[in-house]
Formats: C-alpha cells, sequence, structure tokens
C-alpha cells in the first residue's frame, strides 16, 4: 500500500477493520515514539488494532523547539478531535521581525490568525515540540502500549508476520512494522 499526497491511512481502509467486518487486527509495531508514531497509533488503535510503540529515549521525549502545524497538520488535529486543546497550548507569536545591528526592525511578518488563504513564516497554529507530543501521548496511552528504553535493532520478515529484535535482546512478533524514526541514524536497521 502506498500512501499518496492528500490521502489517508483512512482512504485505503487500514481503519475499518473494527467495523464488524470480521478481518482480523493487526499487531503494529511503531518504532518511534515522536509525534509522528504517536499519531499513528492513534488512528491505528481507532481502527481496531494493537499497537505497541517502542521508543529508545528512556522516557516519554517531550523537548524540542516550536512546531508549526499548517494544512494537512491542522485538519489531521481536528479528525482527532484534538484542535481544541491543541489552541489551549498555541504559543503567543505575532510574527517575525527582522532587525539589524541596531536592533531596528527592518522587515516584519505577521501571523495569518484569519483561518483563512496561505499561512506567513509564522504560524496560527504553533505548539511547542512537548506540549504536542504530550497531548498525543495523553490522547493514546490508555489504548497503545508503550515501551521506554527500547529500539528496534533488526527484523525478519515473511508472508506471514514480522519478528523485531529489540536492543535489550528480546524479539517480539507483528503483523506490521512502521518505522516513524526522525533521524537516518535511527533508521539504519531497516535498510542498510
Amino acid at each position: 500500500m502506498t500512501l499518496e499526497t492528500n490521502h489517508s491511512l483512512i482512504d485505503f481502509g487500514v481503519m475499518g477493520m473494527a467495523d464488524g467486518s470480521g478481518a482480523r487486527p493487526l499487531r503494529v509495531l511503531v518504532a518511534g515514539g515522536g509525534i509522528t508514531g504517536q499519531a499513528l497509533a492513534f488512528w491505528l488503535t481507532r481502527g481496531g488494532h494493537r499497537v505497541t510503540v517502542a521508543e529508545r529515549f528512556p522516557a516519554l521525549r517531550a523537548a524540542g523547539a516550536q512546531v508549526d502545524l499548517r494544512g494537512q497538520g491542522i485538519e489531521a488535529v481536528r479528525r482527532m478531535g484534538l484542535l481544541d486543546t491543541v489552541r489551549d497550548k498555541l504559543v503567543d507569536e505575532a510574527g517575525v521581525a527582522f532587525v539589524d545591528a541596531h536592533g531596528k526592525a527592518r522587515a516584519t511578518i505577521m501571523a495569518n490568525t484569519s483561518g483563512k488563504g496561505r499561512q506567513t513564516l509564522t504560524s496560527e497554529y504553533e505548539i511547542m515540540r512537548g506540549d504536542l507530543v504530550r497531548i498525543l501521548h495523553d490522547a493514546t496511552k490508555d489504548d497503545t502500549e508503550y515501551v521506554f528504553g527500547k529500539s528496534v535493532d533488526g527484523f525478519e520478515q515473511d508472508e506471514h508476520k514480522v519478528v523485531a529484535h529489540f536492543s535489550d535482546g528480546s524479539s517480539g512478533e507483528y503483523d506490521l512494522l512502521v518505522g516513524a524514526l526522525l533521524r537516518r541514524n535511527d533508521a539504519r536497521p531497516y535498510g542498510s
């Protein structure tokens, strides 16, 4: 299955398993407990699947700079039912000013807070990464198994299953393994 621009897991029927169709729920391992891994866990658990998120960091990694939510990101948060929660944690940033060596503003670009049209350099929906991570974790922690301090070091697969090998020497069997990792170094065991 390939996800193309403007499509989602819902569009491809992956989310329809909890509708009484008789399809067996998948056992899914998501490698990476950041924003992407938690958002994927959110949708998969609501589709009736059993999800485990393995994060190599020993605890929820709730640090980092601001995240701008735009277009599809705002729509995804809205569909998750989390837009009001995100709005409560937005960073109050009116815009960006470029100043010279004397502190005099030479150019200013204000945030588009109208909810219409294109966003500027500063988004109406700016949130600290840690706040977004905590919001997603709170929305998924009751339905998702989180394993901290453990990473996927490798895997084997056949037409029926994936066996993931973890950094602590243990293994687990799943129907699907998804790498939701940011840095190339984190993903090396999967492709190189």
